[in-house]
């Protein structure tokens, strides 16, 4: 696993970062067994399936196959990679960090962002005094009193105004020393395309910053205050901001999320505001309505149970479908609030107070039934075809539905929604589930089509079972890993995560021969982690772990030597189709490979 730190640092973090305690910051545990037990954070599930082990020091979940050690709980779980998450646990558990030794071109980097990120910070301190103070923000002041917005939102969230100077900014962040390549690095000004110098990009807006999630600004989206286009406008790519990454609030949101176990999303900024300012703070917004994948993967790290509360125009019912296919692809467990009277959620909680906007909450529709009430608004409901066209829509959806209960839920409240005979439509429903559904677009809301998607876990081969066994074993008992090496048991694992596994552990082995499943695990790749994980979750009892050893080593040469008297097979077979002699050689093996064989299952 690459990293900038030494293995004795990285070791000595680890050591000093329980597991349990590192989790429980997270997911309520609690002790059943030799382990603790809570609810995955990584997907929605409602009987709880994520085992944490003290004694080994690494979790897995059995619902969703997360697993790995401390480290890569923190870099899923955060977003981080590998080198950040050893320095997030630094810090938590009071280590200094070293020094890292970077090249030029990498500290070159690090000071410019450092650099961009400051300027970004001066220009929000700017635009918030410009409004608070400045009598040329005073019609800006006076649209967000009219919104209900109070001064204390307006300092939470740092709003500010860009007043209406073609380089005002440009002017101070020049006073202030700044360089033009700079600048204009953070999206904020633009060069002139006639003569020299640079203009600034918001001007008469009210602006608001975007922080990322640990809270610092990144870019900003400026509203203008009369009817000039666009109307909302946000800072362009640049290295530290990409909308597609970013959610607006949810620095604010994070503690509330963790509280309810919920996050609404909703499609502006006012909308965020509004909500946290009348005690609604688990919103977030997708920056408009082009809800993104990774959007979707961020909201995941902080909680499964997802609402979605887009405007009730056209627009933000696209969005809503969407949204709902990424989320739902995902794993996650999403619901669509239906805001009344065609109004946005800024201007409904304005107008109807929390407790409204709480009861939306309660009362938001689950995914299917979302689904069913768009299928019966586009047809002719009380016509025969229009039913049917319901339902051809429906039910790819609930195939891709794995529990039973819910599918006859679903099938009962359909036949009642559209008043259709619910035994003629089982009917239907069973003899469409006996052929292979025409799937349309709209399935992938459920995932199956995801790239995202992880395949249902076959049952496993005795190979296997054989080779999981040696992996337990060779960390079970040392003096295993000898015969193991000895016997070249990496010539017989087909699995490649089990190989990576298997050859981690001689080289550890050779290097330090005292094994232990914390010098392993920290030197593999994420998924091999996770299949580790998944190995020592799974715990098996062995009387004699030398005679267990042994025994999945013969086993594995006899699948070995099966696998290559199939491919001699297929040889000799094509040969004599061809006319062709086989050669003695190939015979020879073939013969005496069948031979071993034989003594293998009469002595097993």
């Amino acid at each position: 696993m690459g990293n900038t730190f030494k293995e004795e640092f990285i070791e000595h973090v680890r050591s000093q970062s329980d597991i349990v305690s590192v989790i429980n910051d997270y997911v309520t545990l609690k002790r059943k067994g030799r382990n603790y037990w809570g609810s995955c954070p990584f997907h929605g599930e409602k009987t709880p399936s994520f085992s944490v082990n003290p004694e080994k020091q690494f979790f897995y979940c059995f619902g969703c196959g997360a697993g790995g050690n401390v480290f890569n709980f923190i870099s899923k779980q955060e977003g981080l990679s590998f080198v950040e998450a050893v320095k997030k646990l630094a810090q938590r558990a009071g280590i200094p960090i070293p020094e890292e030794e970077k090249s030029p071109q990498e500290r070159q980097r690090e000071q410019e962002r450092s650099e961009q990120l400051a300027v970004l910070k001066y220009a929000a301190a700017l635009f918030h005094g410009s409004l608070v103070k400045s009598a040329a923000a005073g019609t800006a002041r006076e649209y967000l009193k009219s919104r209900g917005i109070l001064p204390q939102t307006i300092e939470k969230f740092q709003l500010g105004y860009a007043p209406a100077e073609w380089d005002a900014l440009y002017r101070q962040l020049q006073r202030k020393g700044v360089s033009p390549p700079i600048i204009e690095k953070t999206g904020l000004c633009l060069p002139r395309t006639k003569g020299a110098g640079y203009y600034d990009r918001f001007r008469s807006r009210i602006m608001f910053p975007i922080h990322n999630a640990q809270g610092t600004v990144i870019g900003f989206g400026g509203r203008v205050l009369d009817d000039t286009q666009p109307k909302y406008m946000n800072s362009p790519e640049t290295a530290l901001f990409n909308k597609r990454h970013q959610l607006y609030g949810l620095c604010f949101a994070g503690p509330a999320i963790k509280q309810t176990g919920r996050v609404v999303v909703v499609e502006g900024y006012m909308d965020v505001i509004t909500a946290h300012q009348q005690g609604v703070s688990e919103v977030v917004a997708s920056l408009g309505t082009a809800f993104t994948a990774e959007q979707a993967k961020l909201l995941l790290k902080h909680t499964y149970k997802v609402y979605i509360g887009y405007d009730a125009d056209a627009a933000g019912q696209n969005a809503t479908l969407r949204g709902l296919g990424i989320l739902s692809g995902l794993g996650a467990n999403v619901s669509v609030l239906s805001v009344p009277e065609g109004k946005d959620p800024d201007e409904f909680i304005r107008k109807r107070g929390k407790e409204a906007f709480l009861a939306l909450l309660e009362n938001a529709q689950g995914l299917i039934p979302y689904y069913l009430a768009q299928a019966m608004a586009g047809e002719e409901i009380n016509s025969p075809a229009g039913k049917a066209n319901v339902l051809k829509q429906m039910f790819p959806l609930l195939a891709e539905l794995k529990n039973e209960v819910e599918i006859d839920e679903y099938l009962r409240m359909i036949a009642g929604r559209i008043n259709v005979d619910e035994a003629a439509m089982r009917r239907m429903w069973a003899k469409l589930m006996g052929k292979k559904l025409p799937l349309d677009h709209k399935t992938v809301i459920l995932g199956k089509n995801s790239g995202d998607a992880v395949a249902e876990p076959k049952e496993a081969s005795a190979a296997t079972t054989a080779e999981q066994d040696l992996i337990r074993l060779m960390l079970e008992e040392t003096t295993v890993i000898p015969l193991a090496m000895q016997e070249n048991l990496l010539s017989m694992v087909n699995t490649e995560s089990h190989r990576q596994i298997i050859d981690m552990i001689f080289a550890v082995f050779r290097e330090q021969k005292n094994v232990t499943v914390q010098a392993v695990d920290m030197r593999l790749q994420e998924a091999a982690c996770a299949v580790l994980s998944k190995i020592l979750a799974e715990e098996r009892g062995f009387d004699d772990r030398h005679k267990a050893a042994e025994g999945c080593i013969r086993y594995l040469r006899y699948n070995q030597r099966q696998q290559r008297i199939a491919v001699l097979e297929q040889i000799i077979k094509e040969s004599e189709l061809k006319g062709v002699t086989v050669a003695n050689d190939i015979l020879t093996e073939y013969l005496q490979l069948v031979r071993d064989s034989k003594l293998f299952t009469e002595n097993a």
